[in-house]
């Protein structure tokens, strides 16, 4: 947990909760699309922060434009309609230098993580205080259940 809190990212749902699931995603990931999407339900139950990592094709660049945005949540919301529309390619414009190394930093942490596929969750069940790390796509419920909520 406490790697995955050294990332840089951004937060959705409920800021102050208890409940934090770290969520590992590349930008041009479709899995992590459909997660963002699917995941909205959760926003009310627990806190989200999605921390971009480049493992993809122009991952990195897109993940940066997204952390470098004044609204990270409508750049990430329109990012993930993008990708599930079939984008490919790079950014519209180059994302600033110290976004693009800070995914760069967030990659080397996701790597030191073990894990090696996107989208992947971070959290910690709230019921038994174990920690745990799940790689792949997961419906919401099953984030529910392993965080204990």
């Amino acid at each position: 947990m406490a790697l995955a809190a050294s990332a840089r990212g951004f937060s959705v749902g409920q800021l102050m909760s208890a409940h934090t699931v770290y969520v590992f995603f590349d930008a041009t990931c479709p899995h992590c699309a459909r997660l963002w999407v699917d995941t909205q339900p959760l926003h009310g139950r627990l806190k989200l922060t999605w921390i971009p990592v480049g493992l993809l094709r122009n991952g990195a660049e897109h993940g940066a434009v997204i952390l470098a945005a004044s609204d990270p949540v409508a750049a990430m919301t329109a990012n993930e309609a993008a990708v599930s529309a079939g984008r490919t390619g790079g950014p519209a414009s180059a994302p600033p230098a110290d976004a693009l190394a800070q995914v760069k930093a967030n990659t080397e942490i996701f790597e030191k993580l073990g894990v090696r596929s996107v989208p992947t969750i971070v959290y910690k069940n709230a019921a038994t205080g174990a920690a745990g790390i799940e790689a792949g796509y997961l419906p919401p419920d099953k984030i529910a259940a392993l965080v204990g909520i």
